[in-house]
């Protein structure tokens, strides 16, 4: 175990402190090398292979520091006066951060950092790794629209652009399911109208097919399985075509949050409010973990069960 303390003065006395536990050994680390974990001392950091990357506590820290997951030495550290500093996650040999609307990357031997890409987006948006060279960006940009952007961090350019898109659902074989809507502004108030799935090709950006709004989606084999209109419903990939759907056995209230595991569609919802199953919300197999592209004859028999 080794210990974080940042004991600057602000305006009194004030110890933070931020433990970090050999316990986190255990943590599994994603296929982007990195995981992101909550240090209320400090902020959120990112933790790689070998790496501890975290920012000075505050909604806008200016200052990032690296340190050595090992020993908990620090390697180096970077210090703006009034930019904003989010550190991302790392892609191979370097760390993606942001400084106030702009793309970086910073060296994990030194922290020199390299400008990739003005986004031109307002400071509340999302970074989400593609591939070993990619990253998307999801925001709202000055003409409140929301855009997706595909960068190229080694080529430190923008590969494609789509308008309206405020979140990508679920990520396919060359397909990304993403959720389409519009801003609408009329002095103080602000909707969201024209909302839809649409099916992004991850090559070039284009719109391969768009259905109606759902509530949430993920991928497994070559479908995509969303929840639509109180029905689960498996939509090939490539098309858009459906090809499976489901009803649940039981009414569904409130929120479906769909994850998949193992080939297998895990529905964490709550079946029904007047009904206490357990101290949390249930989660529900869809199909058997063997069926990783079920056929239409198997789901339609397949009950909701809790397990």
């Amino acid at each position: 175990m080794w210990t974080l303390k940042d004991s600057r003065k602000n305006g009194g006395c004030l110890a933070r402190q931020c433990v970090f536990l050999s316990l986190l050994s255990f943590l599994v680390v994603s296929h982007t090398g990195a995981v992101s974990f909550y240090f209320p001392s400090f902020g959120e950091p990112v933790l790689s292979e070998k790496h501890l990357f975290v920012t000075e506590a505050g909604p806008r820290p200016a200052r990032l520091m690296c340190f050595s997951r090992e020993s908990g030495e620090k390697l180096w550290e970077i210090q703006e006066r009034n930019t904003t500093i989010i550190p991302w996650f790392v892609v191979g040999d370097r760390l993606v951060l942001t400084k106030s609307n702009r793309i970086y990357t910073a060296s994990l031997q030194n922290g020199r950092t390299r400008r990739v890409y003005r986004t031109g987006l307002k400071r509340e948006f999302q970074l989400i790794p593609h591939g070993p060279e990619g990253v998307l960006v999801m925001g709202e940009n000055r003409k409140k629209e929301y855009v997706l952007t595909l960068v190229d961090l080694e080529r430190e350019r923008k590969v494609w652009q789509a308008r309206n898109i405020s979140w990508v659902v679920a990520r396919g074989n060359g397909v990304l399911l993403c959720m389409h809507e519009e801003i609408r502004s009329d002095r103080r108030i602000r909707t969201h109208e024209n909302q839809k799935l649409q099916a992004l090709s991850e090559e070039n950006g284009r719109v391969l097919w768009e259905t109606d709004m759902a509530s949430s989606g993920v991928a497994v084999g070559h479908l995509f399985v969303v929840y639509q209109d109180g029905m689960f419903v498996g939509l090939e990939q490539q098309t858009g075509e459906i090809v499976a759907t489901l009803k649940p056995t039981h009414p569904i209230s409130g929120h479906v949050h769909m994850i998949e595991q193992n080939g297998q569609v895990l529905v964490k919802t709550r079946i029904d409010k007047k009904m206490e199953i357990g101290e949390g919300d249930p989660f529900h197999n869809l199909w058997g973990e063997n069926e990783s592209t079920p056929p239409q004859q198997e789901i339609r028999r397949v009950e909701v069960v809790s397990i």
